[in-house]
Formats: structure tokens, sequence, C-alpha cells
């Protein structure tokens, strides 16, 4: 429930001058690299909560250090599982960590203990533990071992140099289950509340307490009262810089289930106002 969203809400300041870069880019400049998959909901024939961000790249593009940092697990993928594939966990202090999934290889020297500067090549993209050549960033906070955890994930975003102010569209229906769709970019997808209300009803998804939930429920579409489910992407994404389609509705098996909604509030991982909208102003 809450308690874990609220528990890892604390967060230690940024030392003052640190400098954080896109991994492949090397790049301190706005939304530098490429974002294929973004935090959160996603179909890929299925709905899946993703924990981090895919980002597009050639076999063998250089990946960087996003901080300074030690390096404090490397996985050497065995050659047939799926999942990570060769990956590497660097600690940033502060309560941060990142991991680089689906490597091809690892830089000469990178290994558990490793200390590492902002931009220093750490590894090459690849496809291990996957289908196909991409790099997934995940960003945690509060790890409380030295292996991986995605219950322990948030937005890279939140981290990343990135553009503010983009916000989401929603489209009210009133047929079926009553769904409201959200657009907003892939590229910027900074959705981390979605709060839908009407007829007394108000329900409210959490992503940072959905992905701390574990994998089983967190690939659950139905989350606090509410069905969420996402539009099959299309060309240019998954091949970047377009629009991720959240469809939102009340889950008829949750108490009070079947209402119609009247209004939509999505709020970023700040608490900023990323869409505030009623039913009657989108039909006005």
């Amino acid at each position: 429930g809450g308690t874990v969203a609220s528990a890892r809400d604390w967060l230690a300041a940024l030392p003052e001058g640190t400098v954080v870069r896109w991994p492949l880019a090397n790049s301190t400049a706005a939304d530098a690299d490429v974002i294929r998959y973004a935090f959160g909901p996603r179909n890929i024939g299925r709905y899946d909560f993703h924990a981090g961000l895919d980002l597009n790249a050639a076999q063998g593009t250089p990946v960087h250090a996003v901080m300074a940092g030690t390096v404090t697990n490397r996985i050497e993928w065995d050659g047939v599982t799926t999942g990570s594939g060769n990956s590497l966990l660097v600690s940033h202090g502060s309560g941060r960590w990142t991991a680089y999934l689906h490597l091809h290889g690892f830089a000469p020297g990178i290994g558990i203990g490793s200390a590492v500067s902002a931009g220093q090549v750490i590894g090459y993209v690849g496809k291990t533990g996957a289908t196909s050549n991409h790099l997934h960033f995940t960003y945690f906070v509060g790890l409380t071992s030295e292996a991986s955890n995605e219950m322990r994930s948030r937005s890279p975003l939140e981290l990343l140099p990135r553009t503010t102010g983009v916000g989401a569209q929603a489209v009210f229906s009133t047929s079926g289950s009553r769904p409201v769709d959200i657009l907003i970019p892939a590229q910027q997808n900074t959705i981390r509340w979605i709060i839908l209300r009407g007829a007394g009803v108000t329900r409210l998804v959490d992503y940072y307490d959905i992905v701390g939930q574990g994998s089983t429920l967190r690939d659950n579409p139905q989350q606090s009262g509410l069905v969420i489910q996402v539009a099959a992407p299309t060309i240019p994404y998954p091949g970047g810089g377009g629009t991720v389609q959240l469809v939102v509705s009340p889950d008829p098996d949750a108490p009070w289930g079947d209402f119609e909604p009247t209004r939509i509030t999505v709020l970023d991982f700040h608490g900023n106002t990323l869409l505030d909208r009623t039913a009657y102003e989108a039909w006005k």
C-alpha cells in the first residue's frame, strides 16, 4: 500500500555541482537520448509495468555512467536466460543507484568496486537477455542490498536532464467502462499519480506504489480501483518520439467500481499538475 511509496520518498539532495548526463548521448542537454519505452505501464503485446527507460541505440554504442559513482554489482549473462543480460549497478551515494541492462559487453577494467566518473564509458549497448538492441536504464532509490531490486525503482526522468511543462491531454468517453484516454509524449512522460473522480468517488493510482508491490502485482492492470490499459504503440513509438496513450477506467470489480468519471487529474513525480480536466470542459 501507500506505506511503500511514502517510505521511499525520503531522499537526500544531490551534492551541489553534481553533473548528470544521459547515458548514450553523454550529454547534459535536455532529452538528449531517444526514449523507446517510458517508465510506467506499456503494451508489448500484453500489459506490463516497465520499471525503467528503454533507450534506442545500435549494438556496440558506448554506454556512459550518468554520474560519478562506484560499481556495486556486475552480472554476466548466461547466454540463455531472458532478463537483465549483461548488466551493471552503480552506486552514486545520497541513496541513489543506476543500472544498465542488456549490455553487449563491459568496458575494459569495469568490475565490482570500480570507481567511475560521470560520462565514463562502462559498457556497450546490446540485446543480451532481450530480443533487440537497446539500453534499459533504471534509477533506484534506497536499495537495501547491493543487488538490483526493481521494487525500489523510480522514474529516471526524476534524475536526467529534461524539458518541463509539457502536459498531457485527456479524452472522456461515456461508452462501455467509461474510459478516460490520456495522451502524453513518450519523451516527457513524467506521470506518477492518476486520479479519477465522479459521483462522489475518488480513485488514485500511484506508479511508485505499484512498482513497489513487486512484479506479479505490478503487471496487474487493476490497481487501486482503476483499470489501466495502454494502447499498442505505433510508429515512430517505440522507435522513439511518439505518444503514450493510457486508457484509465473504473474497475467494475472494485467497491464503487461502476461510476462515471467526470474529472481527471494527472500529477508528475514532484506533485506538479500535468493535467486537470473535467468531462464538461472536454465536452465544450
